[in-house]
């Protein structure tokens, strides 16, 4: 019996991927592709204090204040996380991993806040990394006024902020 590439009527020929990525010290085996692309590494901690540094971070006594004034703020906790610790009145959940889509006018399922790019968007997270990065994405969308909360949701318990019964 030949070979499969035989039967369907191919020429056998070894699979030879386009690029491989490669981190610095790792090793190829020989076979792989002869092309290389080393990209720069950097930490997450830079990655947040870049972001941290194009945001003005708010307390959460200030995000209270703010919102309260007409501040959108952005609950992106997890369900867990509101289940275990409540929701905060009249801020609107939103997972991490569809906020810019929520947010941006032309997505096709976008709140219908999104874009008031001149109103504040305050972004709240578990302890205040997220956040920031979120924030930092928002920014980027046109959101000149976007922020997240020093200390995340934590600290907005720590300072009294209102917390009500999880929707979740």
């Amino acid at each position: 019996m030949g070979s499969r590439a035989a039967l369907i009527g191919v020429a056998a020929k070894p699979f030879r991927p386009p690029l491989a990525f490669a981190r610095t010290g790792d090793h190829a085996p020989a076979a792989t592709p002869t092309r290389t692309v080393v990209m720069p590494r950097i930490t997450i901690a830079a990655v947040l204090a870049a972001a941290r540094g194009r945001l003005v971070r708010l307390s959460p006594i200030a995000a209270r204040d703010a919102h309260r004034a007409g501040a959108i703020l952005l609950d992106v906790r997890t369900d867990e996380q509101r289940r275990i610790g409540g929701d905060i009145p009249g801020a609107i959940q939103v997972s991490l991993n569809v906020l810019e889509w929520r947010l941006d006018p032309d997505a096709p399922l976008c709140f219908p806040q999104a874009g008031e790019f001149d109103r504040q968007v305050i972004v709240l997270c578990q302890d205040g990394y997220c956040s920031s990065l979120a924030a930092d994405r928002l920014r980027q969308l046109g959101y000149a006024f976007a922020t997240d909360v020093d200390g995340g949701f934590v600290a907005w318990l720590d300072d009294g902020c209102p917390v009500a019964d999880a929707s979740v």
